[in-house]
């Protein structure tokens, strides 16, 4: 999603873009649906290929994998809106972030190894971020067979909460960047 926008701003087509009679709502509404289009082909894509180069079955997962990949959806769906929140309060200066966001968050994540071996301080952050949660579920699923309903109960719990305050400072920021005319400088 992110990317889809930041694509408008370097194409310097958001002016004409937000000039048009569609709301910020259905500009989003449109984005989000390109972006899980492109999430379902380059999933399917990826699972073919893991299974190809490395014998890796996906569905190994089964129906646990639905509540996995859509709690992984919401932290891109934050960390899309965080970062179009900066763009479009500080231009071109922060657009990088809208491919090393998730690289931060990622060494807390717990991708390749468990919480339990980061350093305390490290860990201490890692239980604030909702992916943390979705991989260590999946370490319990191919360890027990058993799905960590708590872990995804706080997941998404944390989602929700990043996802409205990420909202509302996308919309603070927008309001104010329009109020500025920071928009026009941009196209």
């Amino acid at each position: 999603m992110g990317v889809l926008f930041l694509r408008e701003f370097w194409d310097k087509n958001l002016l004409a873009v937000l000039s048009t009679p569609i709301s910020i709502t259905e500009y989003f509404i449109a984005t989000m649906s390109v972006g899980i289009l492109k999430l379902i082909i380059s999933g399917v894509y990826m699972s073919l290929l893991g299974w190809v180069l490395f014998r890796f079955n996906i569905f190994l997962f089964g129906w646990y994998l639905v509540p996995f990949i859509l709690t992984l959806t919401v932290v891109g769906l934050w960390t899309g809106f965080l970062v179009m929140g900066l763009v479009i309060q500080y231009g071109y200066r922060v657009q990088s972030l809208a491919w090393s966001m998730i690289m931060v968050i990622m060494p807390f994540s717990a991708v390749f190894y468990p919480v339990s071996v980061l350093p305390a301080w490290m860990q201490n952050i890692a239980w604030f971020i909702p992916s943390s949660y979705v991989f260590e579920s999946m370490r319990e699923v191919i360890a027990q067979g058993t799905l960590n309903v708590n872990a995804l109960i706080i997941a998404n719990g944390l989602n929700l909460v990043y996802t409205i305050l990420a909202c509302l400072f996308f919309a603070w920021g927008f309001k104010r960047a329009r109020t500025k005319g920071v928009i026009v400088k941009f196209s």
